[in-house]
This record gives C-alpha cells, sequence and structure tokens, in this order.
C-alpha cells in the first residue's frame, strides 16, 4: 500500500468509511498479528491486541503525520498495544490452547511451527523481536529502528546475531 493510498483511506476513515479500514486490516492485519503473537505469545491475546489495533487506527486516524512510514506507524501502535497488555495481564498466566486434529500433515506442520518457536525462544528479547520485524512482518531496519526508538548500527547488529544463532540452532 503505498503512502497516498494509505493517507486517502485514512482521511476516508475520518468521514466514517468503515471500507477503507478494510483496506488497510487486508494490507497489515497479518504483520500486525504475528508481531503481536511474537510479544505476546498467545494466539488468543494476539487476536484482541490486532482488533485492538485496527480500532486505534479507527480512532486516531487523525494522528497520523505524512512523515511516518505507514507500517512503522501501525507496527509502533502493535507494539505499544501489545506491551499495555502484558502489563494488564502480568499477574494471569495467559495459556495459548489449541486442538489439534489426528491429521498427518497437520501434526508436521504443528511440529516444525514448535520447533521454529522454540528456536526463536532462545534468542534474546531484542533480536527475537527485529527478526520478527524484519524477516515476518518485511519492515527495513530503519523503520524497525524507528518503532524500537534504536540507532540503525544497533539494528542490524541484533538482526545478524540473531540469524547467526538460528543457524547454528538449525543445522544442529
Amino acid at each position: 500500500m503505498s503512502e497516498l493510498e494509505f493517507q486517502r483511506c485514512l482521511r476516508e476513515i475520518d468521514n466514517g468509511k468503515k471500507e477503507s479500514l478494510k483496506k488497510i486490516y487486508d494490507y497489515y492485519g497479518h504483520a500486525v498479528y504475528s508481531y503481536a503473537l511474537s510479544i505476546v505469545k498467545c494466539k488468543g491475546l494476539a487476536e484482541d491486541i490486532c482488533q485492538d489495533v485496527f480500532l486505534k487506527v479507527w480512532n486516531n486516524s487523525d494522528k497520523y503525520r505524512k512523515i511516518n512510514n505507514p507500517k512503522s506507524w501501525i507496527m509502533t501502535i502493535t507494539r505499544n498495544t501489545s506491551i499495555d497488555y502484558l502489563r494488564k495481564y502480568k499477574r494471569e498466566d495467559i495459556i495459548d490452547e489449541f486442538n489439534i486434529a489426528v491429521d498427518k500433515d497437520m501434526v508436521e506442520e504443528v511440529n516444525q511451527k514448535i520447533h521454529i518457536n522454540e528456536v526463536l525462544s532462545e534468542l534474546k528479547e531484542e533480536e527475537r523481536e527485529v527478526v520478527i520485524l524484519h524477516a515476518i512482518s518485511d519492515l527495513t531496519f530503519k523503520s524497525i529502528g524507528e518503532i524500537l526508538d534504536k540507532p540503525l548500527g544497533t539494528v542490524t547488529w541484533r538482526y545478524r546475531e540473531a540469524i547467526k544463532k538460528l543457524k547454528e540452532k538449525i543445522t544442529l
């Protein structure tokens, strides 16, 4: 989604046009969900956060500044909302429940996801965050630096270190 298209959608949202929010959701929804999931580690909670993020986009569409990158703006909202949820549920156990049908292909897919999550969980939080924002959410290192409020060099260094660790774990 281009900057101009994003701004047009925000103007339409200001005028109450729900279809424009759907366009933004269709474009950014997966990245928002993935990033929230990487922070809270709970599918249900990540879904709630995703809904809240897009409600915040709806309610704060007038606060977007042209100098921002649309994806950076939305991912910053996602990060802040996820952290707020973690603070809110700090004393509660967040448990990710899922039912697995006895399907060989599905079991293999679940096993692969579990392996990927195990390997990612061995990274430091800062490294994992950068890998997910870059590899899954397809953000540039510059945008990631803006979201995390870190210098570009720090972000690229964390990414390189994380990839080096991931390669070591996967080849074992």
